[in-house]
Order: C-alpha cells, then sequence, then structure tokens
C-alpha cells in the first residue's frame, strides 16, 4: 500500500504512541473523516497521508499531555470500493476495487466472468500497445 495514499472514511488505522502499551491501536474513520483518539477526543484526519497523521497526532499530543510523542500511523485497511459491470457478461453486477489496484476495462470484464460468446476465441489487443489480450472477432 502506498502511503501517500490520503486515508478517507472507512479506512481502518493502526495508530501507536510509542511506550503506551495501554491504549487502543485501531480505529475506524467515520464518514464524516474523523477518529475518536484517546487524549485528544475526536481527530479530523480525512485528506491527510499516513506521515501526516502521525505528525499531527504527535503536534497535538505534545501540546498538553506528551513530552516529545513518538506517534506511529498505519492504514490497516483501506475502505473498499466498488465499480458495477452491465451489459454482456456473465455476471453483471459490483466488483470490490481498490485505488491501489490496477484494472483497466478487460480486467474488469474477466471479473465479471467475460461475455458468454467469447468462449473459445482468441484475445489480442493493439490499441495501447501492450501485451493485455481482448477478444479478436473471427
Amino acid at each position: 500500500m502506498s502511503s501517500d495514499r490520503k486515508i478517507g472514511p472507512q479506512d481502518l488505522l493502526h495508530i501507536v504512541i510509542v511506550g503506551e502499551s495501554n491504549l487502543p491501536t485501531e480505529y475506524r474513520v467515520s464518514a464524516d473523516g474523523k477518529i475518536q483518539f484517546p487524549f485528544l477526543d475526536v481527530v479530523e484526519v480525512k485528506g491527510l497521508t499516513p506521515r501526516e497523521l502521525d505528525l499531527e497526532l504527535e503536534r497535538l499530543l505534545s501540546i498538553d499531555y506528551f513530552v516529545n510523542p513518538e506517534v506511529l500511523v498505519a492504514v490497516k485497511e483501506y475502505r473498499q470500493e466498488y465499480i458495477r459491470i452491465i451489459g454482456q457478461v456473465n455476471r453483471p453486477g459490483q466488483i470490490p476495487f481498490r485505488a491501489e489496484q490496477k484494472m483497466d476495462i478487460l480486467d474488469a470484464i474477466a471479473a465479471a466472468g467475460g461475455r458468454p460468446d467469447w468462449r473459445g476465441r482468441t484475445w489480442s489487443s493493439r490499441a495501447t500497445g501492450s501485451a493485455r489480450r481482448s477478444p479478436s472477432r473471427s
């Protein structure tokens, strides 16, 4: 997972204040982009990278609670998003998709079971110049 990806609603965060083993470590981001965090109550996290959040938590905790706190933030689970496949495919509907996942239209069609009339056909693609394969008409 890329550490440059921004935190968003429903992400599951793993946050540790080094030396404080009695605190919870998992925090689910609310729909409005916030977490309930010990000592600080509600903290806005939406739109921050994990590194930006650990710096912000260190800053906030050092105001009234800790001297030079060290905070470690990781995204344990990014929110699940979906794409919808409709039309002539074997399994139309929603397909799980993560932003860091690379998926083009052929990957999406394949995830939906392909097209019913593609069985036994050969595949080739020249649109992007890549080695991707798509159905050829024969």
